[in-house]
């Protein structure tokens, strides 16, 4: 038998829904969709924030950009995204880097993550939710900025 401090009272009913509801919608996230990027420092955003935020988050995953045959030889995982892209020939589009510095819109995985005309196969991330507007301006700015190593 419950006593009367044991008897749920409508604030607790009311935190243990808000608890549950919570934790529904939590279970339902994939892979960090949404992790908002961080702001970008006085010299624009590095290379850092854009791996944690957006390639840890969206690319570097399971059956993704990750591991010894990614698709495209493209590995976004951490330690070896960066030596893969900045002024590395891409392998789906003759002609074009992977990321040429201080050129956004003559980068190739610039162009794959907008669905620029041009691009072969679909746009990135194939089959997930498209980059945020500020993740692709906070890859686009990193690029005009020279696509430092930081």
């Amino acid at each position: 038998m419950m006593t009367t401090s044991e008897i749920p009272t409508p604030g607790r009913y009311r935190m243990m829904t808000l608890a549950l509801t919570l934790a529904i919608f939590g279970l339902g996230c994939e892979h960090g969709d949404l992790v908002e990027p961080e702001p970008p420092g006085p010299d624009g955003p590095t290379f850092t924030q854009i791996q944690t935020s957006i390639f840890n988050t969206s690319c570097a995953l399971s059956g993704c950009h990750t591991g010894t045959f990614p698709p495209q030889g493209l590995n976004l995982s951490e330690g070896v995204a960066y030596s893969n892209l900045v002024n590395v020939a891409a392998q789906e589009k003759q002609g074009f880097v992977r990321i040429k510095p201080g050129d956004p819109d003559n980068s190739y995985l610039f162009m794959k993550i907008t669905g620029a005309a041009g691009i072969a196969g679909g746009r990135m991330p194939l089959g997930r939710t498209p980059l945020s507007s500020d993740q692709v301006e906070m890859i686009r700015a990193w690029i005009e900025n020279g696509a430092p190593n930081n």
